[in-house]
């Protein structure tokens, strides 16, 4: 009972989590029939058996919870990409782990907890915060080429990289000029359920 409240009762998120249960399901079977069928051992079916566990786990709190749905699967991220990671290098015989998934993986889940932050708690209009989002992200993947590009000993940086990094910095500062001089906080807005006759297939219970 006391974790009732924690739980959503809409009807159209836990038709989605019953799907996307069945989905991971029958992709887990489904590969590991084949994989045993073929090749009379478990090999890649266990790729698909990892990822389709993970996806589950990580997307199960935005479909069955009623409240803490962002912070919650983004923690829910941040403890299993990490075994997630492991899983796959033990799989592949790899060795790539340490060297470069770790640092990327651990980058990433500090740009998806700034990112939530920002979209979650700044004070800014969605122009401001767009710019944001779009200037975390080019960070993101310069850290990672960076990593990378250290792993396989090739240069730090390629044409390509330099241009990408541009473009993300002109569409950041074209999205603040957009956003430059209108209200620099975003109001709530009160909208009709009836307005216009439509009404959203989905309401999101927040409390």
């Amino acid at each position: 009972m006391l974790l009732k409240g924690f739980f959503t009762e809409n009807k159209w998120l836990r038709l989605a989590a019953k799907i996307f249960t069945g989905l991971c399901v029958a992709g887990i079977v489904a590969s590991l029939i084949c994989d045993l069928a073929v090749n009379k051992r478990l090999g890649w079916s266990l790729i698909v058996l990892s990822a389709a566990v993970f996806a589950w786990l990580c997307a199960m709190p935005a479909l069955v919870l009623s409240r803490f749905r962002e912070p919650v699967t983004l923690a829910a991220v941040s403890v299993l990409l990490t075994p997630y990671l492991m899983a796959l290098e033990r799989i592949l015989n790899g060795d790539w782990f340490s060297p470069v998934a770790l640092p990327v993986a651990l980058t990433g889940v500090a740009v998806m907890w700034a990112v939530w932050a920002i979209l979650r708690f700044a004070r800014v209009n969605i122009w401001y915060k767009s710019a944001l989002f779009v200037l975390f992200g080019n960070i993101l993947s310069v850290l990672s080429n960076v990593r990378v590009n250290v792993y396989l000993g090739e240069p730090l940086f390629r044409i390509s990289d330099v241009i990408s990094v541009l473009a993300c910095f002109a569409v950041s500062a074209l999205l603040c000029v957009i956003g430059y001089g209108k209200p620099f906080t975003d109001k709530p807005k009160k909208v009709s359920e009836d307005a216009e006759g439509v009404t959203d297939l989905v309401k999101l219970d927040r409390e």
